[in-house]
């Protein structure tokens, strides 16, 4: 359900749609938890709600929170929320009753996260052992473009980022060691034995300096690093590549299995095959 105002006084409203617009699919709510990022921090490309000349964007409205504030707001404020992100100098400041329910948001499948950047959330929520990452790298990517492949298998949003800059997926597919420059991006990348789960359970998207990832999904929750912070300085590929891989993470990832198991609880319940639960009847 749609919130008209920021369900807690210390949640800042950003953004939000106008009208309710018909899309193909729900539009989702998304919590910024920030930290002392600057101002222009907050222009990142991807914030923008849904326009009617953008069947891209995906939003309805776009809050955001200090982090230190959220010792005055219950967990379950999260419920109302899609989408949370977690900017450059976010931290959660030990403050364990969220990082317990975002655990448990993520592990149910029922919130995507996305960190841009920053060492201090991944290490508390435990996608990092080590809180240090390969900061300010040398600007360029190398694409996996098989991995890639293997996510549009069934997407119909990410098809479209590869027909919208065609360009540099056939450049890619050509020459598959081939470095993609962002325009002197802020990347950064993280050493494989830094992931706190083998690098097995992550979909890989993009390396920087030679064997370090920089762009992951997680292959059983909806969670998910870019290589930057979101801001573009004009590089439309960089833009794209989060916009469109934040809609897929919301609207696509771990979609199809869900929905298996929503198909085989059903099956059972049908067939009288959960066993879970036992009826006694007291005859006597």
């Amino acid at each position: 359900m749609f919130q008209s105002y920021p369900p807690h006084s210390s949640i800042t409203r950003l953004a939000k749609c106008k009208d309710q617009v018909s899309t193909s699919g729900p539009l989702k709510q998304c919590l910024i938890i920030h930290g002392e990022e600057p101002s222009h921090f907050f222009k990142c490309i991807f914030y923008e709600p849904y326009e009617i000349d953008d069947e891209v964007n995906f939003l309805y409205c776009v809050d955001s929170i200090l982090g230190q504030d959220l010792h005055d707001v219950e967990p379950d404020i999260l419920l109302y929320y899609d989408l949370v992100v977690f900017p450059l100098h976010a931290d959660l400041r030990s403050n364990e009753k969220f990082i317990t329910k975002l655990k448990q948001l993520a592990s149910e499948k029922r919130i995507a996260i996305l960190f841009l950047r920053g060492v201090h959330v991944p290490l508390a929520l435990g996608y990092l052992v080590d809180p240090r990452y390969a900061d300010y790298a040398d600007g360029v990517i190398q694409f996996d473009l098989t991995v890639f492949n293997q996510l549009c298998e069934g997407s119909e949003i990410l098809p479209k980022l590869r027909a919208t800059h065609q360009d540099v997926f056939v450049a890619i597919a050509e020459h598959p060691e081939l470095p993609i420059s962002l325009n002197d991006q802020y990347i950064f990348c993280v050493d494989k034995p830094w992931l706190i789960y083998e690098p097995s359970k992550w979909y890989i998207i993009a390396n920087c300096e030679g064997d370090r990832p920089c762009f992951l999904i997680h292959k059983e929750q909806r969670v998910m690093f870019t290589p930057w912070y979101g801001f573009s300085h004009g590089d439309y590929f960089a833009h794209d590549l989060v916009k469109y891989f934040c809609k897929y993470l919301l609207g696509e990832h771990l979609a199809e299995r869900e929905s298996k198991l929503k198909s085989n609880l059903f099956l059972k319940l049908e067939n009288r095959q959960l066993l879970d639960v036992v009826i006694v009847v007291d005859e006597s």
